[in-house]
């Protein structure tokens, strides 16, 4: 919501009978104990400024600290009571209920992205050991995985009754878990003091019952096996230190509550773990390619261990009680599961076949995402990384506008400044915002605008006696008024190259000189920093002609700068301006001549 800058108003104070109205309700909505506390919250002196979101859609109220500008609360809509708290307010008191993510999830979302279900680990809240069922749309924050430091707010995209009935069962569900709403490093919090977060939250302490209870946050108990033993689940809770950087990574079912350091493993957890990962392998293999025999050590890494629960340590026969492959696989031998043979020589134990109507296969359910599910989901990851790695990243482009001339009484009074540059998108919300709050749409003929003194004063023009403009004309006649500037950034610059005027196209000139012979000449490279000679020698690896660069005869800048320009022999147009894509200008700034036909005649 607020991932560009926002429009705001000239902020006020709030009276000393709305702001204790403020305050006993924020109290009230947020179970603030005790009371007092809400002055916290709801400090004196607090003001309040209207704003519009960059794209202009959203409109809403804002209540800073007049001591820190920070904003601390905002509300969405016009005319609600629904007050929702920034991360400023939370990192002085959590109000909410917590939802955990892993670090690169959290960054996509502090990035302006919503959380996805995959990406939750665990609910929590500091007061509540027991959480209650939370309804679709409960406001929520979110916080880095073992952490209580919230990061961002948002809605609920689902009931935490659905979401943890996910986590435990380890589905892999799509879709929205938290409609995010505000972030830190987002536009909003850019407005406050640009404070950083806490390392750690301060909790107050609640009164309980039970005694070995221990004060702070509360996690959801999950299950990440689903149908395996209890102690297949506590091996997978005691040894996240195992976990494959996939699974870290991967917004998936999590486990809760997980120890500081990883336990040891005793054997009975490794052979309810080897059991586990042998009636999985055995239930897909039918469906498989597999071909038998398949040699013991081919099917143990092949099958067992991409078979084994995604957050489970890898497969150690050495940690079981069998303490060797080969012994393992005879006992379920004879329980009939699987079918095995000692071939001779070099042969080894291989497995013959496998037994799909076996009462403990024919019972058994899945209910978990596996080693394999998230390898092969990693292996997606990076090969769908390196597509994007080698498509192209076009030039982020920007036309700006400058105020200037009779514009600048605009912007004066909407207390804009007029020193900076904007983007038509800006401008559009900007005029928007100004006829809505002065209500200057004409009452029957909606698509007029009623001009008051101040849009006479700009956009009339001289000897012009008209009432009404239609929007668009408004907004051309603002575009009118201001200087023309553009920026354009590379891929890997830190900043971007601004300047004053109107972004010419790069031209791509197929000519005939010295009688009959063609060349292509390619000028205009200056404002998207190509070097000419560097273009000139990649012409002429890739054309294999004669090239060359210097100055336009005759030609100079404003400043006495001479223009350049790139010769190459032949006619070549289609392969600069695949070259010219292929650096990422974009195809509508790639302008082509042909002067061959008009030299023929």
């Amino acid at each position: 919501m607020f991932k560009k800058s926002i429009t705001s108003k000239t902020s006020a104070p709030l009276r000393s009978s709305d702001r204790r109205k403020l305050r006993n309700q924020i109290v009230k909505d947020f179970d603030v104990s005790p009371p007092e506390d809400g002055d916290l919250l709801v400090p004196e002196g607090i003001q309040s400024a209207k704003f519009t979101t960059h794209s202009g859609e959203e409109q809403g109220v804002v209540y800073i600290d007049s001591l820190t500008n920070d904003p601390l609360w905002f509300t969405i809509g016009k005319a609600t009571t629904v007050y929702i708290p920034t991360v400023y307010t939370l990192w002085k008191r959590p109000l909410l209920f917590q939802i955990s993510t892993p670090a690169p999830a959290l960054q996509k979302v502090m990035g302006g992205a919503d959380l996805m279900i995959p990406g939750v680990t665990s609910l929590s809240h500091h007061s509540s050991p027991q959480l209650p069922s939370l309804a679709l749309d409960t406001l929520v924050a979110v916080t880095e995985y073992r952490k209580n430091v919230p990061m961002a707010i948002g809605r609920l995209g689902l009931t935490s009754d659905e979401l943890k009935e996910i986590i435990i069962t380890g589905k892999d569900v799509k879709g929205k878990a938290v409609l995010v709403l505000h972030s830190y490093k987002d536009a909003l919090w850019e407005t406050g003091s640009k404070s950083v977060p806490p390392e750690e939250m301060v909790v107050p302490k609640i009164a309980n019952d039970n005694a070995n209870e221990e004060d702070g946050p509360q996690e959801v108990e999950s299950d990440p096996i689903g149908e395996a033993t209890s102690a297949v689940d506590q091996l997978a809770i005691d040894d996240q230190s195992s976990l494959p950087s996939e699974a870290q990574n991967e917004a998936g079912p999590s486990n809760a509550n997980p120890s500081p350091e990883p336990s040891s493993t005793t054997p009975s957890d490794m052979d309810a773990l080897l059991r586990l990962s042998l009636l999985q392998a055995i239930s897909t293999l039918v469906s498989s390619s597999a071909v038998f025999p398949i040699p013991s050590t081919q099917f143990l890494q092949s099958y067992l261990q991409s078979s084994r629960p995604y957050n489970a340590p890898p497969l150690d026969l050495k940690k079981s009680t069998y303490k060797n492959l080969t012994k393992f696989l005879k006992a379920v031998d004879k329980e009939g599961l699987i079918k095995v043979k000692e071939f001779k020589g070099d042969g080894g134990l291989s497995v013959l076949s496998v037994n799909k109507s076996h009462p403990d296969i024919v019972s058994f359910k899945k209910g978990f995402k596996t080693a394999g599910d998230v390898e092969e989901k990693g292996k997606r990851k990076e090969e769908k990384a390196k597509e994007e790695k080698g498509r192209v990243v076009l030039m982020v482009i920007k036309e700006l506008w400058k105020p200037v001339n009779q514009s600048l009484a605009f912007f004066e009074e909407i207390g804009k400044r007029t020193t900076d540059l904007y983007t038509p998108q800006e401008l559009r919300a900007l005029v928007s915002s100004y006829i809505s709050e002065h209500s200057l749409v004409h009452p029957t003929e909606p698509q007029y605008i009623i001009l008051d003194d101040l849009l006479k004063n700009v956009f009339r023009k001289k000897n012009e006696n008209v009432e009404f403009l239609k929007r668009d004309e408004v907004i051309a006649r603002l575009f009118e008024q201001m200087q023309s500037w553009f920026s354009v950034q590379r891929e890997g610059d830190q900043e971007a190259m601004v300047k004053k005027g109107t972004l010419k196209p790069i031209v791509i000139t197929t000519k005939i000189r010295a009688g009959r012979k063609a060349c292509t000449i390619v000028t205009g490279l200056e404002p998207y920093s190509i070097s000419y000679e560097d273009m000139a020698e990649e012409l002429k690896k890739v054309c294999a002609g004669a090239t060359s660069f210097g100055a336009i005869p005759g030609s100079s800048t404003k400043g006495g700068k001479e223009l350049m320009e790139v010769m190459v022999q032949g006619k070549h147009a289609a392969v600069v301006k695949e070259m010219l894509i292929g650096k990422g200008v974009p195809k509508k700034f790639v302008e082509e001549v042909d002067l061959t036909a008009v030299k023929k005649k």
